[in-house]
């Protein structure tokens, strides 16, 4: 025959103490399920994305060294932060379409949130060229951290010609759009 406390722990109320014994508070379960308790616990992150190929690297660095490249100048440039650079930066990104780096609603997304404000401003594009920056120090420390090539196994070769498809299968892979 069960005993109260077995029955007690059948229906989710806390056991009893032994006699001569003080209960220890217990925490309130969640929806009367002791396991509930323990799921926080047990799940584990998701798992981290693939390693990105050989060529998606190559495009990865191409890509965040391009709109590195166009940044410089209006970082090196000595009213950057005391007058409007609005139209430098403007021919920069302009570069950046000329070259197939960014595409004008990538431009446009950006220069909507252009300040007027020059000190506001370099903060601007210190944020453009720090975010691409990291972005390529991470690809290529996750490319450092996957699966190096096998002996006589060729990896595939970035060129112009599949930086486009590079970038999307990189994108994709990393949950983002460009």
């Amino acid at each position: 025959m069960p005993s109260l406390q077995d029955l007690l722990a059948a229906k989710g109320a806390p056991a009893m103490p032994p006699q001569g014994q003080q209960a220890m508070p217990q925490q309130p379960m969640q929806g009367g399920n002791p396991l509930a308790q323990l799921a926080p616990q047990q799940q584990q992150p998701p798992p981290p994305p693939p390693a990105p190929t050989h060529a998606q690297t190559v495009a990865a660095v191409h890509y965040f060294g391009q709109i590195k490249q166009a940044m410089r100048p209006v970082l090196d440039d000595p009213n950057l932060g005391s007058k409007n650079i609005r139209p430098k930066l403007l021919d920069q990104f302009s570069k950046l379409i000329a070259s197939k780096t960014l595409t004008l609603p990538e431009i446009m997304k950006a220069i909507k949130s252009l300040p007027d404000d020059p000190i506001q401003q370099k903060s601007f594009v210190e944020n453009i060229y720090q975010a691409n920056d990291k972005a390529q120090m991470l690809v290529l420390g996750h490319h450092a951290m996957g699966p190096q090539a096998q002996p006589g196994q060729e990896p595939e070769q970035w060129s112009p010609d599949n930086h486009q498809d590079q970038m999307a299968g990189l994108m994709q892979q990393y949950g983002g759009q460009r």
